[in-house]
Formats: structure tokens, sequence, C-alpha cells
């Protein structure tokens, strides 16, 4: 069911993306399910705010005392040289994979998912511009965090900045610089995971 063949063992990602996708369609149905069930309207278009307490979609106008606007979010790419490179993943990209990469490295925080990557046969490294992983939780806590995780293999390179990605052979190269001292890491693909913004469309 969970797309795990044990033999020893083996990963089916095709397998394991029909699983998400499946999980996906119902929760998303469940939630339209229980919005026709409490009578709210759906009403499906772009939406463009006319004035205050109107709303247009598709040439209709809907009239109401409070408008909340939740359009969603959209990963956030800082600006690093190759980032738009092919085999730089976003969040999106990263949960559509068909494969289990050789080796990737994930800028930002993204320890979600470097231990997916990692369960799957990764070889995963974490590379972190703030001095230590989660900034905004305690240090006690992500430093115990980090321990459990590199005990897992996981890789971590903290107060370190990602300059460049760039190709290399049939890959990618991650050019990062720590306290001035510059190195590269090779890699399948990357993954960015600095966040996301809120999106308009």
């Amino acid at each position: 069911e969970f797309g795990i063949s044990v033999k020893g063992y083996d990963i089916d990602m095709k397998k394991v993306q029909a699983r998400k996708a499946k999980v996906v369609k119902t929760l998303s149905g469940g939630v339209e399910f229980l919005l026709k069930a409490n009578k709210v309207e759906l009403v499906k278009g772009a939406a463009k705010i006319l004035a205050p307490g109107k709303v247009e979609v598709n040439g209709k106008v809907l009239e109401t005392k409070n408008i909340l606007i939740a359009s969603g979010s959209k990963a956030s790419k800082p600006p690093i040289k190759g980032i738009d490179n092919p085999g730089v993943l976003t969040s999106k990209e990263a949960l559509e994979m068909d494969h289990v990469p050789g080796k990737i490295v994930i800028i930002g925080g993204g320890i979600e998912f470097a231990g997916i990557y990692k369960a799957f046969g990764a070889e995963v490294t974490i590379v972190e511009f703030m001095p230590k992983i989660i900034p905004n939780m305690d240090k006690e806590i992500t430093d115990r965090l980090q321990k459990l995780l590199e005990k897992k293999g996981i890789q971590f390179m903290v107060g370190t900045k990602v300059e460049e990605i760039s190709k290399s052979g049939s890959g990618l190269s991650v050019t990062v610089d720590k306290d001035g001292t510059k190195s590269s890491l090779p890699c399948d693909e990357g993954l960015v995971s600095t966040g996301r913004w809120t999106s308009r469309a």
C-alpha cells in the first residue's frame, strides 16, 4: 500500500507518488464535502475586490460584510546565482519526484525533507545560513535535534552561505562559503527550502 516492497528492501517511487496523490485527493475532496454539508457556497474562478464588501468572480459580484484573503503561498527563492538551473527543486517539485536522488543538498531548514530523503536512501546535506537549524526555536532543542539527525547520517553545514549552484556533469555543484572558506558540494539535485511567501495569484 505504501509502495515499499521488503526484499532487502526496495522503494517503488511510482507507487509512493500514486498513494500520495490518492491521499491528497481524499483530503481535498473531504474539505469540499464539508463546505457543502455546512451550506458554504463555493464559487471557482479568479477573484477581484471591487470595493469594500464587493468581490467579483467570473463577472458575478458577491457582496459581504467581511473578506478573507487566503490565496496560499509560493516557495521563496533567494538571490543565488544558478538557482533556476534544472535539478534545483522547490517543495512543490520535491513532493512530485518519481525517483530517489543519490545525493541531495538542501538549502535552508528543510529537515522534514531531509528525514524523508534519508529514509529513502539518499545522501543528504543541509546548508543553513543561520548559526543553527530552526533559528526561531530554543538552542537546546535544535542542538538535540541536529545530533539525532546526524546519527541518522544527515550532514549539516550551519552558518554557511550558498554562493552559486552550477551544472556539473549530469548533476549539480553547490558552492558554499563557511567563514571565508569556499568549497563545492556535488549532488544530483538541490532543494531550496528557505520558506514561503504569500501568493497573490
